[in-house]
């Protein structure tokens, strides 16, 4: 979970449920409108050389979402756990 829903353009904080608006928040971050949802909150995919998000959103957030959609653990060791 990510976000939580859409209100007035922008997403509210996570709320338990993972839905659309996870896939649809970070591809529309990915296409450049910062304003939806914190990074932090949509940054899920580690780096290359950590298991800490790597603060891009790129194909990995898509694709993490979209697991996360089908009922696949959150990757790496998320936000909570790293600097």
């Amino acid at each position: 979970d990510m976000v939580g829903v859409p209100v007035l353009g922008s997403y509210r904080p996570a709320n338990g449920i993972v839905g659309l608006d996870e896939i649809m928040a970070v591809i529309g971050y990915f296409q450049g409108n910062k304003d939806l949802a914190p990074l932090v909150w949509l940054d899920v995919d580690p780096s290359l050389t950590s298991e800490c998000p790597d603060q891009v959103i790129g194909l990995g957030e898509i694709m993490a979402a979209i697991a996360g959609f089908q009922g696949e653990q959150y990757p790496g060791l998320g936000p909570k756990n790293c600097p």
